[in-house]
């Protein structure tokens, strides 16, 4: 049996001799060199947990290539510069190329384990007092243990994604002749269940105020600039994660206003969200009961206390120069954009935490700079600008465009609200007698969404084989005063897009004639409501709707729990019995535009899980390395759950995870998995057209799903 004192020597050793870096198990350095590569033909996506990944591969592998080479400065000797105070790290080393700190700490059984962290802790202030200033990424730890405990592996785990330590945790292989290190892959991070943030996950908190007529623009800019900056340095040192806009206010009552709207992650409506998935339960714990009454108690938007600190600290003292300075409430993101679109014109965003990093991660990734040149150009892409910072905004959250590379109902309706309202939008500020200054801004709304579908659609004809390019040139622009028709692009839409499809095509126009009443962001009723007086279009929205009722009852979908739900909100507000949709006598003659744009958002995600989307084929999936043994991790712990069919789904637009699909009924039809260690559900649409099937992992590591580089 080793001993701490026998790892300690061989250690030394192995770093004496130059044979360290070699003795850690080669195919665990190459996993690692896989999760932390950048494909240059793999466009990234947004995922709290993929981040979470990336960042333990991140940590690990910057700690590998420090101990590269390696000298030994110390081996169980006192590195105390104070009178009897003794402070013995198992090692001391140093990378001569890197000029980087690297200290070893063995750890043998659970009583040394409990100390691990705090001895790494104490070893680095005693550094850092010998080398003043010394960086984080200049000091690397490693930990080596026989065995990792729940306690160990949470506080390993904590130092590399919280407080941003270069620590690389090494397992002693007992079972091998020779003396093997293997990487040990940390478990301590729940899965969230959240690839994007939830809608009401993030709150938000506005300030507005006056700048006096005498200050000129250049320094609003100015002070309003160094404000967000300072606030998000401010936010990334005490870890808060989010982003900011400052719009202007260009209302008909407002001059010169501004208004500063604070965005930050709420833990407990990240937490809410997770209990209403499934992913964590009242009864995972005796914390998540007690947090769950607290939520019910005092509500998920109560405040955030670390950005009330630092708007007081930082934001109020730097408004002095401004007038009308008020403070607002906590509201979720999705309902304060909502209430700026029309009105309120962003000048430039900010981001910090989390958030921050994807947002420098996505501008600088070489596959986004190779496929959205126009508006991602290398070396000059700033997130703070506007147009890339709503960009980057939107892709936090679920898309709602197609989103899986399928065209569905509710993607036809809403490209056709966004190029209406872009059309509308010109003939206002070409023909209207007083001219509202406020146009500029829901111009710029509507065209951040605008231009993103449009982003999709034209990857969507890239990558699909059954989509011919434009014959005409598409042109699109944010500035309102230039003259543009969308004939081309709505002509290519419906032939190459939409391929003619009877329905799809109807949805099409109906959204295009909608567009004054209905939002393409979020499938709202729209400010500009009442505007919208063309009783054909009403006709046809009562039709189309009464259509899609009917269908829906006579046809059953992959999800019938979800549909059920959304008939009955739908039915709900339009004052609909149940039995009147079952028996298809429908009638909604009676039934006004407001009640329709309340209900069609239900309507059409009726529309989705029932009518059949818009199918492309496409070309197989590049060859990249998958994480398949984190996946593996998020559907063990799908079982734990008593999750009956968790599976790995592939979609159409390349993008891999995991889900349940005890609701769809089609997976009810396949047998229990014999042995989940060895085989594992898979729903493949990476062709177009989506199979749900069953594979071995084995097969599955080898690259059967997606090739491996080189295959």
């Amino acid at each position: 049996m080793l001993t701490e004192k026998m790892i300690h020597v061989e250690l030394e050793r192995l770093i004496r001799s130059g044979e360290f870096y070699s003795s850690i198990d080669e195919k665990d350095i190459q996993r690692i060199k896989n999760l932390v590569h950048v494909d240059e033909n793999l466009l990234p996506a947004f995922s709290i947990d993929e981040y979470i990944r990336r960042k333990y591969a991140s940590a690990t592998d910057n700690a590998l290539r420090s101990t590269e080479q390696l000298q030994v400065l110390t081996s169980d000797d006192n590195v105390s510069t104070q009178l009897r105070q003794i402070l013995r790290p198992d090692l001391v080393c140093i990378n001569p190329e890197r000029q980087q700190i690297v200290i070893f700490e063995i750890k043998k059984s659970t009583q040394t384990e409990r100390q691990a962290l705090t001895e790494l802790l104490a070893y680095e202030h005693e550094i850092i007092n010998i080398l003043p200033f010394l960086s984080t990424y200049d000091l690397t730890f490693v930990l080596v243990s026989t065995e990792w405990s729940v306690l160990l592996e949470h506080a390993a785990g904590s130092a590399i994604s919280w407080s941003n330590k270069n620590l690389l945790c090494l397992k002693v292989d007992l079972n091998q002749n020779n003396f093997k290190l293997n990487i040990h892959g940390l478990n301590s991070w729940s899965i969230t269940g959240n690839a994007f943030f939830p809608p009401k996950s993030v709150a938000s908190f506005t300030v507005s105020f006056e700048a006096a007529q005498s200050m000129e623009e250049s320094e609003i800019t100015y002070r309003l600039d160094l404000l967000l900056g300072f606030f998000a340095r401010e936010a990334d040192r005490v870890g808060l994660h989010g982003f900011a806009l400052v719009v202007q206010d260009l209302g008909p009552y407002c001059d010169r206003g501004y208004q500063i709207v604070f965005c930050a992650v709420s833990p407990l409506a990240l937490f809410d969200s997770m209990l209403s998935s499934g992913q964590i339960t009242t009864s995972d714990g005796h914390l998540v009961e007690e947090i769950e009454k607290h939520k019910l108690d005092h509500g998920t938007e109560s405040g955030i206390s670390s950005l009330d600190d630092l708007i007081k600290k930082i934001v109020i003292p730097r408004l002095g120069a401004f007038t009308n300075v008020e403070f607002g409430g906590y509201f979720s993101w999705d309902i304060t954009r909502n209430g700026l679109k029309d009105r309120c014109l962003p000048t430039f965003v900010e981001f910090w935490g989390l958030p921050g990093d994807y947002a420098r991660a996505y501008i600088n990734n070489p596959a986004v700079q190779n496929a959205r040149t126009i508006l991602f150009e290398s070396g000059m892409t700033d997130w703070r600008n506007p147009t890339t910072g709503l960009w980057l905004i939107r892709n936090l959250f679920k898309p709602t465009f197609c989103g899986d590379g399928f065209v569905r109902p509710s993607d036809t309706f809403r490209l056709g609200l966004a190029i209406g309202h872009d059309d509308y939008l010109r003939q206002v500020a070409r023909h209207s007698p007083s001219r509202p200054k406020s146009i500029e801004a829901a111009m710029f709304w509507n065209y951040s969404t605008f231009d993103c579908y449009i982003d999709e659609l034209f990857i969507l004809a890239r990558t699909a084989t059954t989509i011919s390019p434009p014959k005409e040139a598409i042109r699109i622009s944010g500035d309102v005063d230039q003259d543009i028709s969308h004939d081309a692009l709505i002509k290519w839409v419906v032939s190459e897009i939409l391929q003619s499809d009877n329905f799809h095509v109807k949805a099409f126009y109906l959204g295009l004639n909608l567009a004054q009443a209905v939002t393409a962001e979020d499938l709202r009723p729209s400010n500009f409501i009442q505007l919208s007086k063309d009783e054909q279009t009403l006709n046809n929205f009562r039709l189309t709707t009464e259509f899609i009722l009917k269908f829906s009852a006579e046809t059953p979908s992959y999800n019938e729990a979800v549909k059920n739900k959304k008939i009955s909100s739908a039915l709900n507000i339009l004052g609909i019995t149940t039995e009147g949709v079952n028996n298809k006598a429908i009638d909604l003659s009676g039934v006004d535009l407001p009640k329709l744009c309340e209900a069609v958002k239900d309507i059409f995600s009726i529309a989705d899980l029932t009518i059949p989307a818009i199918t492309h084929l496409f070309e197989e999936l590049p060859a990249m390395h998958v994480d398949w043994d984190t996946l593996k991790e998020g559907i063990d712990g799908m079982y734990n759950r008593e999750v009956r069919y968790p599976a790995i789904y592939i979609s159409t637009n390349g993008s891999i995870g995991t889900a349940s699909y005890d609701n769809v009924e089609y997976a009810k039809l396949f047998r229990p998995l014999s042995d989940t260690e060895l085989e594992v559900y898979v729903m493949d649409g990476s062709s177009g057209f989506e199979t749900f099937r069953i594979e071995k992992w084995e097969d599955v590591r080898k690259g059967k799903l997606v090739k491996l580089p080189g295959q």
